[in-house]
């Protein structure tokens, strides 16, 4: 499938991101089905469990002080995993925590701002 997907990428002269994209909308985002699988997120509390376990599944990373998880070679942060699951997909813009605090997870505590790309 990813020969012939690349195969009418060529014909159309596609970016790698346009191809990117292209993919994910005919397989599937392999993270978002990952995590949709192997995590649980409880939005009364915003704790991120693995679901075989029950432990807590994302790290704090230090620097930025969020909490994220490596899938594969990508980083997925909290935030962006409690949107996939509460939703089914990525959100398109940046979180933000009504009370101010990046630790509470809560759903009614996160918003996402949409972002404006200029043209």
């Amino acid at each position: 499938m990813y020969d012939t997907i690349r195969k009418i990428a060529q014909d159309l002269n596609l970016t790698d991101a346009q191809v990117g994209r292209a993919t994910r909308i005919i397989v599937g985002d392999p993270v978002l089905k990952y995590l949709q699988e192997n995590i649980a997120y409880n939005p009364r509390t915003g704790v991120l469990t693995w679901s075989s376990s029950g432990e807590l599944a994302f790290t704090n990373d230090g620097g930025a002080g969020c909490w994220s998880i490596k899938v594969g070679r990508r980083r997925v942060y909290a935030t962006r995993a409690a949107f996939v699951l509460m939703t089914g997909r990525w959100p398109r813009g940046k979180a933000r925590f009504r009370n101010g605090d990046k630790h509470d997870l809560r759903w009614s505590n996160l918003w996402f701002r949409f972002q404006w790309i200029a043209a």
